[in-house]
């Protein structure tokens, strides 16, 4: 696995996925996982299953969505941020 070669901790990591399979392997991996789902599975509750947040896009304010925004202070992975209530501290 890329994580053991680069020596990272499974908590360093994020996995981007669009599907409940990609979201247990990450949840199976003990990794942060960002669910961006698609039409046919928008309707699933991710949350519940382990994911670290749900974003319908890797943009925000016409910028791309970086590492900073999930691992930084106030990211995503640090449960700053609640993009569900659109919190001000949100990227």
């Amino acid at each position: 696995m890329a994580r053991e070669r680069l020596g990272m901790d499974a908590s360093q990591c994020v996995v981007i996925e669009d599907s409940i399979v990609g979201l247990n392997a990450a949840v199976g991996a003990k990794m942060h996982c960002i669910i961006t789902p698609t039409s046919s599975t928008a309707n699933e509750d991710f949350v519940s299953k382990g994911a670290s947040a749900v974003l319908t896009s890797l943009k925000h304010n016409n910028r791309q969505v970086d590492l900073q925004d999930i691992f930084g202070e106030d990211g995503l992975i640090n449960g700053q941020c609640d993009v569900d209530k659109n919190l001000p501290n949100c990227f």
